[in-house]
């Protein structure tokens, strides 16, 4: 009797638990942030997880995260600059944006350095991008102003300015990572079918 206790309570905590999750909303408030390559200058970057959009129960200041503040700097950021890479941000942040619910989005983006090919690329990309956040959520000038400009020299540098709010159901977020984790294993498992053909075929 007491296992059966035990288990109905955890089923119930669990069951609790998702359904809250279910109705959460996660905003997330870039409060005039300013960031000069790898460095902070200004501003706050906020995680809060709000029931039904109103009652806000979790809340992380991103800029205090080490994990962030890594992936922010320079030269991790470089790496990640290549066009396959940036071909696969652009269609994970389509289908993220598909969800995503923006109330206000200024921002200003400079980019600056040697390979301009490579950084032109990268401007239509962020361009497309703002474009559709734009239209999407019918974005008025009140609400809503980006602009991104490039600049040639040896120099690597960029320089990010934004304010923004941008509100995204958390049942939409757990959908996204199931998916995702679906064509992983779909393309792992593609992969490991064409190795073995591949060594049946030298046998």
């Amino acid at each position: 009797v007491k296992k059966m206790l035990v288990f109905f309570y955890v089923c119930l905590g669990l069951g609790i638990i998702l359904l809250i999750l279910a109705l959460s909303t996660l905003q997330i408030q870039f409060d005039n942030i300013k960031i000069v390559n790898n460095k902070i200058i200004e501003g706050k970057i906020k995680l809060v997880l709000k029931f039904l959009k109103i009652f806000s129960y979790f809340e992380l200041d991103l800029l205090e995260s080490k994990f962030f503040k890594n992936k922010m700097k320079l030269d991790n950021i470089q790496k990640n600059l290549t066009k396959e890479k940036m071909s696969k941000y652009k269609i994970e942040t389509k289908e993220f944006l598909n969800v995503t619910d923006v109330e206000e989005l200024y921002i200003k983006i400079d980019l600056q350095g040697e390979n301009i090919i490579l950084l032109s690329f990268v401007i239509v990309i962020l361009s497309t991008i703002l474009s559709v956040i734009m239209a999407k959520n019918n974005l008025s000038k009140e609400f809503g102003k980006y602009k991104v400009n490039l600049n040639y020299n040896l120099k690597p540098m960029y320089e990010l300015n934004i304010s923004s709010v941008f509100n995204i159901k958390f049942i939409h977020i757990i959908s996204i990572m199931c998916e995702n984790l679906r064509k992983r294993r779909v393309k792992e498992n593609a992969n490991k079918s064409y190795r073995r053909s591949y060594g049946h075929n030298y046998e």
